[in-house]
C-alpha cells in the first residue's frame, strides 16, 4: 500500500503543477485581449503624521479585478510627479465594495485601496501632484493620479479659542477660489498672535490685508474687494504679518483673505497659528476643514492594454 501511494504522489504534484500553469496562460491570454479602464477621483489628502495611512478610491471597468487584487501586487510607491521623489508605501487591503458608476456608457466597480505610508519622525511634507504607482508579480506597471498629499504636526496647544469658521468663495478665470475666512478667536489669557501659516504652502495669508469685522453674518459668496476695499488681488503674496493681540476673555470675529502663486481650486484648508504668551512662542493647529461644499467631481481615466508578450 505505501508503494502505490508513492507511485501516485508524483503524478499528483506534476497534475496540480500543470493546472496551475494552464490557469495562469489562460487569464493571461484573457488579460491580453481586454482592455482596462481604472478611475479616480485626485483629493486633497490631509494626513497627520500620527496617522499616516490613506483609503484610495479607484473604479475599474471589471469585476474582481487582476490589477485591484493584493496577492498580485509586488510594491507600491508614492511619486512626488513634481520633485520626481519616491516613497515606498504598504497596501493593507483592498476592499471590493458594491458601489457602481456609469461613465461613458460604461459601468465601473468601486475598490478601495487602504495604504499605510510607513515614515517616522516627520513633522512636513508636500506632495502637490501624487502618483501611485503599482508594481506587479507580472512585471506590469500602472500609474494612478490620487491628488495631493500633505502631512502635518499635530500641535497640542490649545490657548486660542476658534469658532464660527466659514470660507469665502470667489469665482475667478472659472474657478471656485477659497479667497479667504473669516473666524472668531478668542483666549483665557492675554497672548501676541505672531502669525497665521496655511497647511497648504501654495497659500499664503496676507497678513497685512486681515480685518476685524463687527458681524460674521455675510455672504459665503460675497466679493472679498466688497470687504476690503478694493484691495484684495488673489495673486499677491505678502509674507508681512502685522501681530494680532488677543485681550483675555475677549471675541473678536476676523478676515483672512488668502493669495495663490497659482490659482487652483481647494475646499478644504487647515492652518498652524505661531502666537506668544509672555515671550515664549506656541503653536496651535487649526485642524483641516471643509469650507465649502461642491458637487463638482473630477475623474481621471487611465487606459490600459496589457502587453504580456516578454
Amino acid at each position: 500500500m505505501k508503494k502505490k501511494y508513492i507511485k501516485i504522489f508524483p503524478i499528483i504534484i506534476t497534475s496540480l503543477v500543470i493546472i496551475v500553469v494552464i490557469s495562469i496562460l489562460i487569464t493571461t491570454i484573457i488579460r491580453k485581449k481586454d482592455v482596462f479602464y481604472f478611475i479616480t477621483q485626485p483629493k486633497h489628502y490631509y494626513l497627520p503624521n500620527s496617522n499616516l495611512t490613506l483609503d484610495i478610491e479607484v473604479y475599474s471597468n471589471h469585476q474582481k479585478d487582476y490589477y485591484l487584487n493584493k496577492d498580485t501586487i509586488e510594491k507600491l510607491h508614492i511619486k512626488d510627479n513634481i520633485k520626481n521623489d519616491f516613497y515606498l508605501v504598504k497596501i493593507n487591503q483592498i476592499i471590493t465594495k458594491e458601489n457602481t458608476i456609469k461613465y461613458n456608457n460604461k459601468y465601473f466597480y468601486k475598490y478601495l485601496l487602504k495604504i499605510e505610508i510607513p515614515i517616522k519622525n516627520l513633522d512636513f511634507l508636500q506632495i502637490n501632484q501624487a502618483i501611485l504607482e503599482l508594481y506587479y508579480l507580472s512585471t506590469e506597471q500602472i500609474k494612478l493620479d490620487i491628488g495631493s498629499i500633505i502631512i502635518y504636526n499635530e500641535c497640542k496647544n490649545h490657548h486660542i479659542h476658534i469658532s464660527h469658521l466659514k470660507g469665502i468663495v470667489n469665482q475667478i478665470d472659472n474657478l471656485n477660489i477659497l479667497s479667504g475666512i473669516g473666524l472668531t478667536l478668542s483666549s483665557d489669557i492675554d497672548l501676541k498672535i505672531n502669525n497665521i501659516l496655511p497647511l497648504d504652502r501654495r497659500i499664503k495669508v496676507q497678513g497685512s490685508l486681515i480685518k476685524k469685522l463687527k458681524e460674521d453674518n455675510y455672504d459665503n459668496f460675497i466679493n472679498m474687494n466688497d470687504l476690503l476695499d478694493n484691495e484684495y488681488k488673489v495673486l499677491e503674496v505678502n509674507s508681512s504679518f502685522p501681530p494680532i493681540l488677543l485681550k483675555k476673555n475677549t471675541k473678536n470675529h476676523y478676515l483672512i483673505p488668502l493669495g495663490y502663486e497659482k490659482l487652483f481650486s481647494t475646499h478644504i484648508l487647515g492652518f498652524i497659528i505661531d502666537y506668544s504668551i509672555d515671550g515664549i512662542s506656541y503653536q496651535q493647529l487649526i485642524n483641516p476643514f471643509k469650507f465649502y461644499a461642491t458637487s463638482f467631481v473630477n475623474y481621471q481615466v487611465i487606459q490600459y492594454e496589457p502587453n504580456l508578450n516578454h
